[in-house]
């Protein structure tokens, strides 16, 4: 049947010229097939025709739609052909051209990875109609042994097909064998500027009117734009503009700034852009200027697609990190009871405070709470202890309720058992689903392959999902090609860039662009004149009543130089000198001199409580170093937790020393030992003993290796006890837990170590594990050449000799035991010149009584809940990310509701 041709002369804007057309053969309506570029063009067209009274409707298709097929494989059949064809390669040797080297070196995955890619190939020919055997027959000029091979592999592919009862999509369009729809007798070519060399030829071969309609008749039958579109001059808009800006946020900026000079209303604007970077930046930019844009092809991450991967981990490795992830989606709560919130909350403590990694891990870690629960005298610490055993109790259960899912679903096969979850982790079937697994189900009968594959091949079907619009947006972000059919008067196109418009040339090493003129296939040069033909349609249709305005970036948004687009190009002689000069010039980046502001309603705003009337001694110098940053962590109970690291951190390390030493300290015998060997195998045999507790048999690697260094950190210890117990010194008590009253607060502490010399001296040291020993002294007293920070003023906060207090722990170990002697640290450092005693010389009454009425001062100030402005500095700031980069009293509401 003939092919005609209509073309509009750009009378009319496209869209509107071809709802006009349409609309004079209503009648045929109901037999007509329209082929339009996008699914959203489908929709303006849709829209267009009910909006003028159609009562009777086309049926609407993309051309891939048109050749999607019933009764041919689905593409993961296809995929799992490819894999097991790469599999089942016996000598590489036959495949040398493709494969130098044999892919089975690439570890675990390879042949998947390939079959996607060679999968990807064969799809791309699709647009051809052509097989790989025959595309190596078209090229074999160029690359024979290559296509040859890829041929034979491609001749596995179809016999594994055929032994599952199926036929690839492939071999169907190579064979012309697909229909229209049912009960179509006309096809209009609507807007379709490439349209594929396999649905030509079906047309060619069937009794079927086809209608190609067109804003310019230099098109060929087929309404394709001929390669002589690069060569022509495409002038600039004569109402409207071409702008250079910076980054896409710029580039919206300026968009909205266009319509508003314009003084355009709604329904007269159309934007559009290539670039998605930008597309989400109109949609900021128009919301702030009051307009509600909806971006139809912005998507969001499917939330199966996340919960099928973090599954796949926790089947190969069922460990807590892998539940926690599962538990950050909708699908973790349909498949165990429980508040989600809890079980995250319990299993990322446990993580953070016992680097559980698995089930038995946090059974450990349970009996291990219970076991410092039974040996606490502390009403705090068995508060705290209370808390985490509620938390372990929770993360055990979820911990067991995954792990019989995970067994039973392994003992099910990967079918069956995906078959039981469907309803709970795709409801109403949303995704498919059960579709797939109905596609695939008669090659898992012949195929067996591990559920980890097969999770791997349904996550390839299982794409983002579309943001939905919101009901009262007032305008559409339209894709490049989707432009022609928007009839709004004034257009505004950004990301005018090369690699946008055109887009960019593929990067497939199977598909150079010799290769696909060799193929028939679409290519850089005709997707260029395509969109030459395109933008000179849009500027020709407004070019007498309407306006564009064209804005061209200059940046990424990760600062990746941009180059305007060839199309903009085209002038000739001086012309050409002056865009380029215009196009290529210097663009200050958006925050160039602006001081930027952090907006009121992105401050934090903390809430207010009051604090308890009990203190911890080391709490002193929190409020010492930053009444606000106290106030976030001791009052509001604020803390940075650490629940993806996989060893101790300076915390736990100090922690584990302690603990070492304190069971130590209360072996009356040991401790009283000065055999430097006796004492170092005691205490690696209880480090050992520790970290069993902690994680069975398997220390993992980190931790394992901090055993060793503490091993040697011990042994140095050893040697040290040893000399002064020779010196005289004698432990008398451990871990010795305190309580004075100041002001009405009770404030807690526990002293490490006290120790009484044969002579009667008494002498209180508290264990450091940092790398290096530290002064005793200038780790609780400061001089500042110039002012203190504002909160360190009063001059409660005055040491003895004009310093300024930091810290009051050591000084208050001293008060709350009595009468001592020596006060100092004990320090267990990286090397053997760091672990030994610094004491506190010339420590006295003076500065006791000093660092008490410090202490007085700063219940005072908690009391008073005074924690306000926090200090511009502080030597580790937990709460930096707060900041967003600026002083922290710059990112909270002002006082944050405190005093």
């Amino acid at each position: 049947m003939p092919v005609e041709i209509t073309s509009f002369l750009f009378s009319k804007p496209y869209g509107t010229a071809v709802v006009d057309w349409l609309l004079e053969r209503m009648e045929e309506l109901p037999q007509v097939l329209v082929l339009v570029p996008t699914a959203q063009s489908g929709r303006r067209l849709r829209q267009g025709l009910a909006e003028r009274g159609a009562l009777l409707a086309p049926r609407v298709a993309t051309t891939g739609t048109l050749m999607q097929m019933d009764g041919v494989a689905a593409d993961s059949l296809e995929v799992l052909a490819w894999t097991e064809a790469l599999e089942s390669v016996n000598d590489w040797e036959d495949y040398k051209a493709i494969f130098p080297e044999s892919p089975e070196s690439d570890g675990a995955g390879w042949a998947l990875g390939l079959a996607k890619s060679f999968f990807e190939v064969r799809k791309s020919l699709q647009e051809n109609g052509l097989m790989v055997s025959e595309a190596a027959r078209r090229v074999r000029v160029l690359e024979q042994d290559r296509w040859e091979q890829l041929a034979r592999l491609e001749r596995e592919v179809e016999n594994h097909l055929e032994s599952w009862g199926c036929e690839s999509k492939s071999a169907r369009l190579a064979a012309g064998d697909f229909e229209i729809p049912e009960g179509v007798s006309r096809v209009v070519v609507a807007g379709v500027l490439d349209l594929p060399p396999v649905l030509t030829r079906f047309f060619e071969k069937n009794e079927i009117m086809v209608n190609v309609l067109v804003p310019d008749p230099r098109v060929d039958e087929w309404g394709r734009p001929g390669l002589d579109w690069n060569e022509n001059e495409i002038r600039w808009p004569r109402s409207g503009s071409v702008t250079l800006t910076g980054d896409p946020g710029q580039q919206a900026t300026l968009a909205v700034a266009k319509v508003i000079e314009a003084e355009s209303e709604c329904d007269d604007v159309g934007l559009g852009t290539a670039d998605e970077q930008v597309a989400a930046e109109l949609v900021r930019s128009f919301a702030r200027a009051g307009w509600v844009v909806h971006d139809p092809g912005a998507s969001l991450p499917s939330s199966l697609v996340g919960w099928l991967s973090c599954w796949r981990r926790f089947l190969q490795n069922p460990g807590v990190k892998e539940v926690v992830d599962m538990l950050a989606f909708d699908q973790g709560e349909s498949l165990v009871e429980g508040i989600r919130s809890l079980q995250v909350e319990a299993l990322s403590s446990l993580l953070d405070s016992h680097l559980v990694r698995d089930l038995s891990d946090v059974e450990r870690a349970h009996q291990l709470i219970l076991d410092s629960l039974e040996s606490t005298n502390s009403e705090s610490k068995r508060k705290r202890l209370d808390h985490q055993l509620e938390l372990a109790l929770i993360a055990e259960r979820v911990m067991a309720d995954f792990s019989g899912l995970r067994k039973k679903f392994l003992g099910q096969g990967f079918h069956q058992g995906m078959r039981s979850l469907a309803g709970r982790i795709d409801r109403n079937d949303e995704a498919g689903l059960l579709l797939w697994l109905d596609e695939t189900a008669g090659a898992a009968q012949e195929v067996k392959r591990p559920p980890v594959f097969w999770i791997e091949l349904l996550l390839q079907d299982l794409g983002p999902v579309p943001e939905e619009a919101p009901d009262e947006r007032v305008l559409d972000v339209q894709g490049w090609l989707e432009l022609l059919h928007d009839p709004a008067k004034h257009l505004v196109v950004c990301g005018m860039n090369e690699g946008y418009v055109p887009g960019r040339s593929s990067s497939d090493t199977w598909l150079p662009e010799s290769a696909r003129e060799a193929l028939g296939l679409p290519r850089e040069k005709s997707r260029a004149a395509r969109d030459a033909y395109l933008l000179h349609a849009l500027l020709e249709m407004r070019s007498e009543n309407g306006r564009v305005d064209l804005i061209v970036g200059k940046t990424s948004q990760e600062g990746d130089v941009l180059n305007p687009s060839r199309l903009l190009l085209t002038a000739k002689g001086e012309r050409l000198g002056r865009v380029v000069e215009q196009l290529f010039a210097e663009v200050e980046p958006s925050d160039s001199g602006v001081a930027w502001s952090l907006e009121p309603h992105w401050k934090w705003n903390p809430r207010k409580k009051s604090p308890k009337e009990r203190m911890s001694v080391t709490a002193f110098s929190k409020y010492l170093a930053c009444p606000f940053r106290y106030y976030l962590q001791r009052v509001l109970g604020m803390n940075e937790p650490e629940p993806e690291r996989v060893e101790w951190n300076h915390r736990d390390f100090g922690n584990v020393i302690h603990e070492v030493l304190e069971n130590w300290g209360r072996d009356e015998v040991l401790r009283d030992s000065a055999d430097a060997a006796e004492i170092s195998k005691w205490l690696e045999q209880s480090l050992d003993e520790l970290g069993s507790r902690h994680f069975g048999g398997d220390l993992p690697l980190a931790v394992s290796l901090q055993v060793e260094s503490m091993k040697l950190r011990l042994g140095w210890f050893a040697e040290e006890q040893a000399k002064i117990r020779a010196e005289g010194w004698r432990i008398v008590e451990v871990e010795k837990d305190f309580e004075l009253e100041i002001a009405g607060v009770i404030v807690s502490g526990q002293i490490d170590r006290i120790e009484q010399h044969d002579d009667g001296r008494v002498r209180v040291l508290d264990y450091k594990s940092s790398k290096g020993a530290k002064d005793v002294v200038r780790e609780h007293q400061r001089k500042y050449r110039l002012d203190p920070p504002a909160h360190l003023r009063a001059k409660e906060v005055m040491a003895p000799g004009g310093a300024i207090w930091t810290n009051l722990q050591v000084p208050f170990y001293a008060d709350a035991f009595g009468k001592v002697d020596e006060i100092g640290y004990f320090a267990v450092g990286q090397d053997e010149t760091n672990v030994k005693i610094t004491p506190w010389d010339d420590f006295g009454e003076e500065e006791k009584d000093s660092a008490r009425r410090c202490a007085e001062w700063i219940v005072g100030q908690v009391q008073r809940e005074i924690f306000w402005p926090p200090a511009e500095k502080v030597a580790y700031d937990e709460f930096e990310d707060l900041g967003y980069g600026r002083e922290l009293a710059e990112a909270f509401v002002e006082k944050g509701g405190l005093v």
